[in-house]
C-alpha cells in the first residue's frame, strides 16, 4: 500500500509478508535479505528495516551449581561465547550500481 501523507512528503510504501508453512524466522529472512533488497534498487527509495518476526538466536541456559563446582562465573560463560562468535560476511551485495 503506498500512502501519501502531505503533498511535501514522498510518498510511503507499507507492506506485510505472510506465507503459509512459513516460520517467523523465516518470513523476518525473506523481508530483511529478499524484499528489502528489491526495494533498495529502486531509484529515491530508503533501504526500510523489517519488523516483527523472530531474529536468529541461540539462547543459553547454565546451570549455576556447576558452574559454581567449576570456579566460573555467567561472565565467563559469556566472554568464552563472545570470544569464539565470529561474524563473516557470506558474499558481496550489488544494490543497483553498487557492489559492496
Amino acid at each position: 500500500m503506498v500512502l501519501k501523507f502531505d503533498r511535501l512528503q514522498p510518498a510511503r510504501l507499507s507492506g506485510h509478508a505472510h506465507g503459509q508453512g512459513l516460520t517467523e524466522t523465516q518470513l523476518h529472512d525473506i523481508g530483511q535479505f529478499t524484499i528489502r533488497n528489491q526495494i533498495a534498487v529502486v531509484p529515491g527509495a530508503e533501504i526500510p528495516p523489517p519488523f516483527g518476526g523472530k531474529y536468529r538466536q541461540v539462547m543459553v541456559y547454565v546451570d549455576p551449581y556447576k558452574l559454581l563446582s567449576r570456579q566460573l562465573s555467567v561472565m565467563d560463560v559469556v566472554n568464552a561465547i563472545n570470544k569464539n562468535n565470529l561474524i563473516l560476511p557470506a558474499g558481496d551485495v550489488k544494490m543497483g550500481p553498487y557492489d559492496y
